[in-house]
């Protein structure tokens, strides 16, 4: 059997070679399709958007069906089941999920736990903007765990409250979601609102919340408001309350030592009693009276209120949540429908992705392969892809630790305020490229820290003969490309599943010991396609 290292190496040796032959990443597809016309690229363009990557399953129905009861069901995410989805339940059973900071969570369970679902969830739309809220509202669990003086365990479970609280609110108000980040103990650390206090405000959370949550970079605020927000948020601060009253933000700090939890927690005394004035002279002017003691908690609402309301605020968000969705450059059209429709609905997060999901332009062929996947997309759309699984939560080490190192895209650990990058050209990169590449070798290695793989299954459940080389070429091309590929692409594939390591003629033998070995190989080859890599 050949060496992980030699097949790597022939691996993209050979993608080279196609690459110059005209294997490309973008446009609506070349000739030589192989796929099922257009029901087939239609499904393959919406699963790539609103989920982390098609699966066999999902093509099928999509094509069947078309894309509509689809999206209508991941809308409803309530209504979809994941009750006896065994694949995400055998890596949850696996993990120690917290009700609080008592139940010993690990940094190393949070994240796998958000691995999982993203990768198996059949909630996809749900767990997409699940990821989207984290980096729009970033976080960072290493200043947590500094905070706390190293206790990972507290640090783990504000961060793991958060994320849930992002997937109970991700597709309902912007308001709910803004209020969850703003009161979030992970959110008061991490932008300094624990250290901003009545005449020595610390303005840092006042400018995110403005430039990156809300309005966007200099959209109608000035240096003053920014101050005037800060003076809003003063007294907002965590602590260590009795059990029982972590929901209560007046709850006095202390308690028992042994049962006491972190909460958010508004300190009347360090709260700037006075008036203010945000936005002055504007048509969106807010005045905040003056509010003594514990009514002081009522500023920062209010201004939160205030704010997911602002049509600069409807248009920042809503550009960011088509860049998520469609493309890189918000059509103008579809933009001012979504601002229209977020007025009109009190800012619903779901009615403005019901607008971008069913509108004229999200089927545009214009908007397909047009965007560049993000890490954990291209991670988790091969598993997706080949029908992979994990049986057992170490399974998927490997995908978390090229997340932290090649991909640099390390879950919840974000080092600045803005989140991971959104934009195509910021997603790649040599050492990004090759460390996508490096995880779907995990296709052929099949080691414990990697997901697993049954292509011999896969290609027997959708009828492809085992020893028909151009059929099983045509069912993966299909399965990931579906139109947008070329003659050469296809002629490429053909002569890596024909040939052994050092390019010799390798006729397929279902009934060879090293057949399974070379389908897996071959899948691994396909899946570092640069077509593979866009969406």
């Amino acid at each position: 059997m050949t060496t992980a290292k030699a097949v790597a190496a022939r691996l993209l040796a050979v993608l080279v070679a196609a690459g110059a032959a005209g294997c490309g990443g973008g446009g609506g597809g070349g000739g030589g399709t192989v796929s099922g016309g257009s029901s087939s690229a239609t499904a393959g363009h919406v699963l790539r958007k609103v989920t982390f990557g098609p699966t066999p399953a999902l093509m099928a129905r999509l094509e069947a069906q078309g894309p509509a009861p689809y999206l209508q069901e991941q809308l409803q995410p309530q209504l979809v089941s994941d009750a006896s989805n065994a694949r995400l339940n055998t890596v949850l059973g696996q993990l120690t999920i917290p009700q609080s900071e008592w139940d010993d969570p690990t940094f190393d369970h949070l994240v796998k736990y958000q691995l999982a679902r993203a990768t198996f969830s059949n909630r996809q739309l749900l767990e997409r903007l699940t990821y989207f809220w984290e980096t729009h509202f970033n976080t960072n669990w290493t200043k947590s765990r500094d905070y706390f003086l190293g206790d990972e365990r507290v640090a783990t479970w504000v961060e793991w409250r958060e994320n849930e609280l992002f997937r109970q609110h991700a597709l309902g108000r912007f308001e709910d979601l803004l209020r969850a980040s703003a009161t979030s103990p992970a959110m008061v650390i991490f932008l300094d609102s624990n250290t901003n206090v009545a005449g020595h405000a610390n303005e840092n959370y006042a400018r995110e919340l403005m430039e990156l949550h809300t309005l966007g970079v200099d959209n109608g605020y000035t240096e003053h408001d920014i101050e005037e927000v800060a003076r809003c948020f003063t007294g907002w601060t965590v602590c260590r309350v009795p059990a029982g009253s972590q929901d209560d933000p007046h709850a006095p700090c202390g308690g028992d030592p042994a049962t006491q939890r972190v909460a958010f927690h508004f300190d009347a005394a360090l709260h700037d009693p006075g008036p203010k004035t945000i936005f002055a002279g504007t048509p969106y002017e807010l005045y905040v009276p003056g509010r003594a003691g514990a009514a002081g908690l009522q500023d920062g609402f209010d201004l939160i209120a205030h704010l997911a309301m602002l049509p600069q605020t409807a248009e920042f968000v809503s550009e960011k949540l088509i860049v998520e969705l469609l493309a890189d450059q918000a059509p103008p059209a579809l933009l001012a429908q979504c601002v229209a429709t977020w007025q009109a609905t009190g800012g619903d997060v779901g009615e403005v992705v019901r607008t971008i999901v069913f509108s004229p332009e999200f089927l545009d062929p214009a908007h397909r392969w047009n965007q560049i996947r993000s890490p954990i997309e291209s991670l988790a759309g091969t598993v997706r892809a080949l029908d992979g699984f994990a049986p057992t939560a170490f399974a998927l080490s490997n995908m978390r630790s090229l997340l932290d190192d090649s991909l640099n895209q390390p879950p919840f650990r974000w080092l600045n305020p803005d989140g991971y990058p959104m934009e195509s050209e910021l997603q790649l990169g040599t050492s990004k490229l090759f460390g996508r590449v490096l995880f779907n070798q995990t296709v052929f290695r099949g080691g414990l820290a990697d997901p697993q793989y049954d292509i011999r299954l896969l290609l027997l459940g959708h009828g492809v003969p085992l020893d028909d080389a151009d059929a099983i070429v045509d069912f993966f091309f299909a399965l990931f490309f579906q139109d947008n590929h070329t003659p050469a692409d296809r002629a490429a594939a053909l002569d890596f599943l024909l040939t052994d390591t050092a390019g010799n003629p390798a006729p397929l033998y279902p009934n060879g010991v090293d057949y399974p070995h070379r389908l897996r190989v071959f899948a691994a080859f396909v899946a570092s396609y640069p077509q593979a890599f866009s969406k």
